[in-house]
């Protein structure tokens, strides 16, 4: 586990809160939904982001994350309408 942040902002719909985790290892970034007690009681996963090292998560002014990987990119996340 490395970079966390909490998602902040009302576009995150039902992720509002929850806290967003880069793995360094396993490349990807998890959603953890917790408790008022800080026990996990629900997860997703970010899907389709390519295979890099996550190095930092930030929450913009925009509240969008942004995210630094090995390749020396920053990427910007937000949740997409469906």
């Amino acid at each position: 586990m490395s970079p966390c942040v909490f998602l902040r902002g009302a576009h995150w719909k039902v992720w509002e809160g929850w806290l967003a985790v880069g793995f360094l290892r396993g490349a990807r970034i998890e959603l953890l939904q917790m408790d008022a007690d800080g026990m996990t009681v629900g997860t997703a996963t970010v899907a389709d982001l390519p295979k890099q090292r996550i190095r930092s998560l930030v929450l913009g002014p925009d509240s969008a994350v942004y995210v630094a990987v090995d390749a020396g990119e920053i990427w910007r996340l937000e949740r997409a309408e469906r």
